[in-house]
């Protein structure tokens, strides 16, 4: 079974910041090994929030990237319903920062628009990608670039090490703060030990998670980048998609350079 990495239950509002919502969360997996933000393309990495009529809730229900000051790059489960239909864009908020319990109210952007690719499949997660196009550009930080196919991954990548970064929870339970690990690259597809099935190896890059201690996006990480560098610059190769049950297994993210021409097709950069 797949398990992706949104967290899609939540528990009953409460206040926490006036004219601001709050959605809590309930105890879930946890992400070991984080550490704080620590390099400037971790700027770029953003938090989802539902959005109601009530305001922007509080906690991030997935993580995203800015990839151009109008545009941000997640996956296709954190923004469809069960039936693989794009969400309403009027549902979903965007936060820039570190900690949306400290300065949500003064960093948040709306959505225009949201973009699903067209083949994406709600059974294998296959083509888990999605754009969100903003109301207004976000300019207080730079967008990291997509991995173009000009500097497609390929077998020499193999064991280097991708920078997971996200909102998810954290060995203490704490959830919504944006932490960063580092993690070997391990296969394509699903091909590390504990894979669930074999995945796509066009589509899809997988890694363990230290072999059960548990390092690695989890639940809220979703959508979350996984960079690379190439010659000193930073890009998004991969978006967290799904892993194991017990998030201390294996994770598999979605090839962001498998999707070059989409992307640039629906955003023009």
């Amino acid at each position: 079974m797949l398990l992706a990495l949104a967290l899609l239950s939540c528990a009953p509002e409460e206040a926490l910041i006036p004219g601001l919502g709050s959605m809590g969360v309930e105890p879930g997996e946890k992400i070991y090994g984080g550490a704080a933000p620590d390099q400037l393309y971790h700027d770029a990495v953003v938090g989802l929030h539902q959005r109601s009529k009530r305001g922007v809730y509080t906690l991030p229900f997935c993580t995203g990237t800015l990839i151009g000051e109008e545009w941000v790059l997640t996956a296709a489960h954190c923004v469809t319903s069960s039936r693989g239909r794009a969400n309403s864009a009027s549902t979903v908020a965007i936060y820039v920062g570190d900690d949306p319990s400290t300065d949500l109210a003064s960093h948040i952007y709306y959505v225009s628009s949201i973009t699903v690719h067209s083949s994406y499949s709600t059974s294998t997660l296959y083509n888990d990608i999605a754009l969100l196009k903003l109301s207004t550009p976000i300019t207080e930080v730079d967008p990291v670039p997509y991995l173009p196919s000009s500097l497609a991954l390929s077998s020499t990548d193999i064991g280097s090490n991708l920078n997971h970064a996200g909102f998810g929870y954290d060995e203490t339970r704490d959830y919504g703060v944006k932490l960063q690990v580092d993690l070997p690259l391990g296969a394509f597809g699903c091909g590390v030990t504990g894979c669930s099935s074999a995945g796509s190896t066009s589509l899809q890059i997988s890694y363990s998670q230290s072999g059960g201690s548990g390092i690695g996006p989890c639940n809220g990480d979703s959508g979350g980048p996984a960079f690379i560098e190439r010659s000193g610059t930073a890009y998004v190769a991969g978006i967290t998609s799904y892993g194991d049950s017990g998030c201390n297994i294996y994770g598999v993210s979605t090839r962001v350079d498998a999707f070059a021409s989409w992307i640039n097709s629906k955003t023009g950069l």
